[in-house]
């Protein structure tokens, strides 16, 4: 579970029956939080460059300033790793879940609107405008 909070950071907590409610990761954040989203995708291979049957989980998070953050939550320990940020606009940054083709996408609204999703093997966020 990824909660939003007011002190600029995100914080992930268990949701497993024995360490329920537990903190597992806390990500800090330059600017004000405007939305949250976890998302599982299809796993991207980094050394490959192929498509696994396995889903990853990644956090994205929008900022009041445009700025949209994206994190990768381990499977097993919940940690977040490889983050990475992409300016989409002057506005505000909106998360929403989607699915594109059956599979789980996201799209984030700024000033434009962006989609985030896997495409050949690739993490992709393109404008829609």
């Amino acid at each position: 579970m990824a909660i939003g909070c007011a002190d600029a950071t995100v914080k992930i907590h268990s949701l497993d029956i024995d360490t329920c409610l537990a903190r597992i990761a806390t990500q800090g954040l330059p600017d004000t939080l405007e939305s949250v989203s976890l998302t599982e995708m299809k796993n991207v291979s980094n050394s490959s460059n192929i498509m696994n049957d396995e889903n990853e989980l990644f956090l994205h998070i929008g900022l009041s300033n445009g700025v949209l953050l994206r994190s990768s939550v381990d499977n097993v320990t919940g940690s977040l790793s490889d983050t990475r940020t992409r300016y989409l606009g002057q506005k505000a940054v909106s998360l929403f879940k989607i699915n594109v083709q059956k599979n789980p996408s996201l799209l984030a609204v700024s000033s434009k609107p962006w989609l985030c999703y896997n495409f050949m093997s690739k993490y992709l966020t393109t404008n829609l405008k």
